[in-house]
């Protein structure tokens, strides 16, 4: 078993490498290695020396290969270090590699060498700190690959180290993971109650590798989740619902039992919004229409909690357009008190254009004023435009402050069309005092709302202005022009031409077009 790994305590000592080579398959019972440290047998013993007699064994013979042998047995946790360092070589022969897993043998076998490697391992993080701790377990971890026998009995052994901190604990829980037999996945399944979050985030990353590439540990690991998800942990479910999401399909039952835990108001938080996911993701339409009670469960009427507005957003995004706009219309999400809430509302089911404009003026959360205007199209009235023109100008001049509102203005003015809104949009455009943002906006609904009218405008701005941020925006919205007329490949090719920071700009636009800039005329 391995429930020590992630449930040891941060203040306790975690089991020793003995308890996690128990826990490992045994392929051996030689005896266990003496722990004389290298530097009590020859006093100038040291890891180069070690590498040499690993080479010594790898291609000598005789009385050499024997003495170097003796040499590594005397220094297990060197010679460990330097088996593992070789063993990662692509080029070594089917005999190479096993002479080099004769000398683990020599260390006391598939259990012996655990303890080696431990302590080895072990010894090298301590002498290290912070990010290159890190960085060397992440080391170690490649390395266990090539340890056969003993790289589950290492991984876990590190995995359960309490005294290592959890960054550098998660590669050795995601290497447990790879190493583990398939008919012991349903053995992850209770640890995915830890408390740390970083260790938790390992395991439940390293079991949807493991999940997507094995299906005979698929089979063994959803069978022991569907147990606890059955016994009703609430530790468990919500990690098991986030996993069931990331894979690329989920067993129907699953699905069933994730939208019934997301209408259930008894359950933790947690687990009806890895719920409410994993319907999003992998539901049919009539499992995600259950989840419209969710929705309806934020009526602003009924005092909704935090906790009730942000499921009934996260339920709002799975549902179909026609399914959303119906629920929040009968619970009037739009004027729920949460702004992403009601922003979201706004969005699925928009209000009448006079409406809108009441509430982009009223609203005190950009956000919402914002989604209030996402909901205009053309064709507009005369007054909706007018109005839209008051929301986008500079706010010196009675706009809004907010540039996202402003934004969403213009992108309405684009919407409605015709001379009275693009006459607004070139107005703000060709305002130099006007913000940057907000002409540099101007200029992208121009383009892509009036055809060659808005990109006449777009041009005319860009002959006129000195200003080098402003110059660049307006030749990166140009590579999106439907066609490089001679005028725009003039007027991007004197930017492209002249020092400053929006050359670089101009040169990805006539890129975006095919023009090389050799072919500018100033360049030839």
């Amino acid at each position: 078993m391995i429930c020590a790994v992630l449930a040891a305590a941060p203040s306790a000592r975690a089991p020793g490498p003995d308890a996690a080579a128990t826990n490992a398959p045994k392929v051996s019972s030689h005896a266990a290695p003496q722990a004389t440290a290298a530097t009590n047998v020859v006093a100038d013993y040291d890891r180069d020396a070690a590498s040499r007699d690993v080479e010594t064994v790898l291609s000598g013979g005789g009385l050499d290969l024997l003495r170097a042998r003796g040499r590594l047995r005397a220094a297990p946790e060197l010679a460990a270090e330097a088996v593992a360092a070789r063993l990662e070589d692509p080029k070594l022969s089917g005999a190479q590699r096993g002479r080099l897993l004769a000398i683990l043998a020599d260390l006391g076998g598939a259990e012996g060498a655990t303890k080696v490697f431990v302590r080895a391992y072990r010894g090298r993080l301590a002498e290290l700190a912070g990010g290159r701790q890190v960085d060397e377990a992440l080391a170690i971890r490649a390395r266990l690959r090539h340890l056969g026998p003993a790289r589950l009995a290492v991984a876990t052994a590190l995995a359960a180290d309490a005294e290592l901190p959890a960054e550098v604990r998660a590669p050795f829980v995601a290497e447990l993971v790879a190493a583990l037999p398939a008919d012991r996945a349903g053995e992850l399944v209770p640890h995915l109650r830890t408390a740390d979050p970083v260790l938790r985030g390992a395991l439940r990353r390293a079991t949807v590798r493991r999940l997507r590439a094995d299906p005979a540990f698929r089979t063994v690991w959803t069978d022991a989740a569907q147990a606890a998800m059955t016994h009703g942990d609430p530790k468990i479910a919500p990690q098991v619902l986030q996993i069931h999401a990331a894979l690329p399909e989920a067993p129907e039952a699953t699905v069933d039992r994730a939208a019934t835990l997301a209408r259930d108001p008894d359950q933790p938080f947690s687990t009806r919004i890895a719920a409410i996911w994993l319907v999003a993701r992998h539901g049919t339409h009539a499992q995600r229409r259950a989840l419209v009670p969710v929705v309806h469960a934020a009526a602003p009427t009924g005092r909704p909690t935090v906790a009730a507005e942000r499921l009934a957003l996260a339920a709002l995004s799975a549902l179909s357009e026609d399914d959303a706009a119906a629920a929040v219309r009968t619970a009037d999400l739009r004027r729920a008190h949460d702004p992403e809430l009601a922003a979201a509302a706004l969005r699925a089911a928009p209000l009448p254009p006079q409406d809108a404009l009441d509430r982009a003026r009223v609203d005190p959360w950009p956000a919402v004023r914002a989604a209030a205007l996402s909901g205009i199209s053309g064709p507009c009235s005369r007054a909706t435009v007018r109005s839209l023109g008051r929301i986008a100008r500079p706010p010196w001049r009675g706009g809004d402050p907010e540039d996202v509102v402003a934004r969403a203005a213009l992108r309405a003015l684009g919407r409605c069309s015709g001379h009275r809104a693009f006459r607004i949009v070139r107005r703000i455009l060709m305002d130099d005092a006007a913000p940057t943002l907000r002409r540099s906006d101007a200029a992208r609904v121009a383009l892509e709302a009036f055809g060659a009218e808005g990109r006449d405008a777009v041009l005319d701005a860009l002959d006129r202005t000195t200003h080098p941020a402003f110059t660049a925006d307006l030749v990166s919205v140009l590579a999106a022009a439907p066609s490089a007329t001679p005028r725009l490949v003039a007027s991007v090719c004197a930017v492209a031409t002249r020092p400053g920071p929006a050359a670089l700009a101009a040169r990805r636009t006539l890129a975006a077009h095919g023009i090389a800039p050799a072919r500018c005329p100033a360049t030839r």
